[in-house]
This record gives structure tokens, C-alpha cells and sequence, in this order.
């Protein structure tokens, strides 16, 4: 199974100047934990994750209208491509413990995004084995430093 087949294609990105406030609405608004960060060509430039809002906020006390994205995203971002085997995808997701993978171009232009969530409703479909899922949620849980970060 290919993640164009399972991914999301109508992602809601953020701005890198979106100050921390009008990101979280944006991620509560969509029902999201992550939202990739793009320049005005839709090149994928980081990710901001619920995560990182958070620990922004609370790390220095700091005023969520104030910060920007830029200051807080991951800057190196992990990724997969369209035409990319899921069981790729979920071996990425497992080496650096991410749950969502911004789905890009060859021009790193974002198409879309491929979560855990997404490939987790397909299992026993035609998509990845259990076994694939429960490692990659095991490499999740685990308390080590990500490796890709």
C-alpha cells in the first residue's frame, strides 16, 4: 500500500511568523497535533506539534502572542513522499518517533500529511501487518531521545 492511498491530502499548514496563539486555535479548530510550517510556495520549511506549543509556553512562561512559530517548530523535518510504501513510512516514523510525516514533492512542496491515526484505521485492509503498527507504537512509547532530532 502506497501513502497517497492512505494520507491526508487537505492539510492545514501555518505560517512560520503565526505567533503561538493563532496556531493552537488553528490545531483546535482542525483537531490536530501538528500542522507542517510552509514558505508562500507550500515548501515544507518545519513542523509545529502541540508539543512544542506547549513546552514554549511553559518553559519560560512565556506570552503565547508573542512567539512565533519560527522560533519554536522543528526545523529538521521528517518526511515521506506519495509514492512511498507505507511499511517505509511507519519504519521513519519508528527510527524517529514521530506520529505524522508531512507527505512532499520532489520540490519539498507539502501534498498532504500521513499519520499513525490514518494508517491504524487502515490495518487489515490491504495496509500494513499488526505487527508493523504495535512496533512502531512500542518505538513511540519508549523514553529515549528521537534519533532524528
Amino acid at each position: 500500500m502506497r501513502v497517497e492511498e492512505v494520507m491526508r491530502h487537505e492539510a492545514v499548514t501555518c505560517a512560520a511568523d503565526a505567533t503561538l496563539i493563532e496556531a493552537g486555535r488553528t490545531m483546535t479548530r482542525v483537531g490536530c497535533g501538528m500542522l507542517p510550517v510552509v514558505d508562500a510556495a507550500r515548501r515544507v520549511i518545519g513542523v509545529l506539534t502541540d508539543r512544542d506549543v506547549c513546552c514554549a509556553l511553559t518553559g519560560e512562561d512565556r506570552d503565547p502572542g508573542a512567539l512565533r512559530a519560527r522560533g519554536v517548530m522543528t526545523r529538521d523535518v521528517v518526511s515521506c513522499r506519495r509514492e512511498d510504501e507505507v511499511s517505509s513510512a511507519l519504519a521513519t516514523m519508528r527510527l524517529c518517533r514521530v506520529r505524522r510525516l508531512p507527505v512532499i514533492d520532489r520540490d519539498n512542496r507539502l501534498e498532504g500529511v500521513l499519520s499513525l491515526d490514518e494508517i491504524v484505521l487502515r490495518a487489515g485492509v490491504g495496509g500494513p501487518s499488526a505487527d508493523e503498527i504495535v512496533a512502531t507504537l512500542r518505538s513511540l512509547s519508549e523514553h529515549a531521545v528521537p534519533a532524528c532530532r
